[in-house]
């Protein structure tokens, strides 16, 4: 077991710091490249399909992650009644941003966004199909693993969102 949570800590460790260093990175560039305008613009959006990726959430991770289940059959069970109410809550608030687009766009002070704040909901439940995932992941002390997907979530925006 000692091995185990030494080689966990060690790619958690790796990937926090990854993600410490290409995120801001990436903001920089992206700074650089758009109008200041334009990067508000991104700014605001992303900060609400992150308030609305985390109420999506509700727990369920924390949840899987900590609980001590009494069987394989629970944990799927509970794994299972997790992934369809994260999915549901994400849809949920999708929904939410996509009636109130318009009215959200004004109350996070920039109007006119609604069109790219719902278009850019679709993160919401995209990320929810990954999220019960990532927890077991998390449970198993699979961090290697876990770095690879965090990798391929923190160079995306490079890849595609700078050329």
């Amino acid at each position: 077991m000692d091995t185990k949570i030494v080689a966990a800590a060690k790619w958690s460790v790796i990937t926090e710091v990854l993600a410490k260093l290409i995120t801001p990175l990436t903001n920089i560039i992206l700074a650089h490249m758009l109008a200041p305008t334009a990067f508000g613009i991104l700014a605001t959006i992303m900060m609400v399909i992150s308030f609305a990726e985390m109420l999506a959430d509700a727990g369920f991770q924390k949840f899987l992650v900590q609980h001590e289940f009494e069987s394989d059959k629970e944990k799927q069970e509970a794994t299972d009644v997790a992934f369809i109410a994260n999915l549901v809550l994400s849809l949920l608030l999708w929904g939410a941003i996509i009636v109130g687009r318009d009215e959200l766009a004004v109350l996070v002070g920039n109007d006119g966004l609604g069109i790219p704040l719902a278009i850019m909901g679709a993160m919401i439940p995209l990320s929810a199909f990954s999220s019960v995932q990532m927890a077991l992941y998390r449970r198993d002390f699979n961090f290697k693993f876990l770095l690879n997907i965090r990798l391929i979530t923190i160079l995306t925006p490079i890849l595609i969102s700078i050329p």
